[in-house]
């Protein structure tokens, strides 16, 4: 496996994760895919097999201060493999500390993995007071 930055090819396996992996409501319309992928505000991460396929991806912006991780998927197929910490170590190694993302309190097994990788809460987003941000220092 190896991790590169998502093109405007890789959009339909992207979809796909996130289509099962999340809920209709969480995910991104057409045009915010293709934007992830081409402002210069966001680095979208993929995670490639040996097949070439796209097995996981990743909404780093880059722009936030701190850095965000705006959503992580992993293909239902390939969970539980490290493939989700191999993305969130790189965006460590990318941009460094502070990182910080926001989860839903009822993903206990997100929260779970977060906090195996280093995250720590940091109470309801003030923005978003239905999620809670977690940092990894």
């Amino acid at each position: 496996m190896h991790i590169r930055n998502v093109t405007l090819a890789d959009l339909p396996a992207v979809r796909e994760i996130d289509r099962r992996s999340f809920d209709a409501d969480d995910q991104y319309s057409d045009v915010q895919y293709s934007r992830a992928v081409t402002s210069a505000s966001y680095d979208a991460l993929a995670a490639i097999d040996e097949r070439g396929d796209v097995i996981a991806w990743a909404l780093i912006d880059r722009a936030s201060l701190p850095v965000r991780i705006r959503s992580l998927a992993v293909h239902p197929d390939c969970r539980r493999r490290g493939v989700g910490a191999r993305l969130v170590f790189e965006t460590v190694e990318r941009f460094g500390t502070p990182i910080d993302l926001l989860v839903d309190p009822a993903n206990t097994g997100a929260i779970a993995f977060y906090e195996k990788l280093g995250f720590i809460f940091e109470g309801a987003d003030p923005q978003v007071p239905q999620r809670l941000r977690m940092v990894r220092a």
